[in-house]
């Protein structure tokens, strides 16, 4: 589903059963920016982990903390992160293709309202994102 507005994207990824991992999440896990929505850099995470489950934000975490820490140390100060998808898998395991599919509009959503200029995906993630469509530097 292609959303065009901030407002439609919250309400369609809370309202979502596309998949199983609705019955188990606590919340719906929102991408999260530095200082504007509109980022020169936008990250791109596997899935939401415990900590982001409870407070609803991406990269809150442990590994929150670390790419915080590393972004600040390079100076980088507008960026927006988020994950492959919005619920996080039981166990902390790696999402379903299919899971991944499910959330795959929301993440075209938030690429266009982001315009990052840069996007970042984990090596992991790259490979199964170009599976759907992407293509990365490496290709």
């Amino acid at each position: 589903m292609a959303c065009s507005t901030w407002q439609e994207l919250e309400t369609s990824t809370n309202n979502c059963q596309a998949c199983e991992l609705y019955k188990e999440r606590t919340q719906v896990v929102a991408g999260r920016y530095s200082k504007t929505r509109d980022a020169d850099l936008l990250i791109i995470g596997e899935a939401p982990g415990q900590i982001e489950d409870t407070q609803g934000l991406a990269f809150v975490g442990d590994s929150g903390k670390l790419l915080n820490i590393m972004l600040d140390a390079v100076g980088l100060e507008s960026y927006y992160v988020t994950n492959t998808v919005r619920c996080r898998p039981p166990d902390n395991r790696t999402p379903a293709k299919v899971e991944c599919q499910s959330c795959w509009g929301f993440l075209q959503s938030e690429i266009a309202l982001v315009k990052p200029k840069a996007i970042l995906v984990w090596v992991r993630w790259q490979r199964r994102l170009s599976s759907m469509g992407w293509v990365s530097l490496r290709n």
